[in-house]
């Protein structure tokens, strides 16, 4: 019995610091940081992250897995007093087509709305700094729907 409570006592402490540890997902380096590291995300909710430095990428994936056409809306809104990009590389079996949204400038909101995703086409967002601009205590806002 004082085996299994030794045991239970020191998996919970492992446990506690891995946990006291970890840094919540808007400050996690090297998270969905490239395309090939995007983050495939749910549509219709709101993702409130941070770039990190100024060289810091977020990119985001939707692909349509269904038999049916569907259109994107997507929109990203730099932090106040920051300027941030917004663009879309929308995937076909024979090409890609990269998409930047107008850009709206300091605090503004872009948006891109893309019509007839065929099934297994894949839509990348991608957000980054505009001119080196970023901020590691405010958080952007992003978020897409599929209809």
């Amino acid at each position: 019995m004082k085996f299994k409570f030794v045991t239970y006592v020191s998996t919970a402490a492992v446990l506690s610091g891995l946990l006291m540890a970890t840094q919540p997902a808007s400050a996690i380096t090297g998270l969905a940081d490239n395309k090939s590291s995007a983050l495939e995300v749910l549509p219709d909710n709101h993702y409130r992250w941070k770039l990190q430095t100024a060289a810091d990428e977020d990119w985001f994936l939707w692909k349509n897995k269904t038999a049916d056409e569907h259109d994107v809306s997507a929109s990203f809104t730099s932090p106040s007093g920051k300027n941030y990009d917004f663009e879309v590389q929308y995937v076909t079996p024979e090409k890609t087509i990269v998409i930047k949204a107008e850009d709206h400038g300091q605090g503004g909101t872009d948006s891109i709305h893309l019509t007839s995703i065929k099934p297994e086409e894949s839509v990348y967002m991608r957000l980054k700094s505009h001119d080196g601009d970023y901020s590691t205590t405010s958080n952007y806002d992003f978020t897409y729907s599929i209809k």
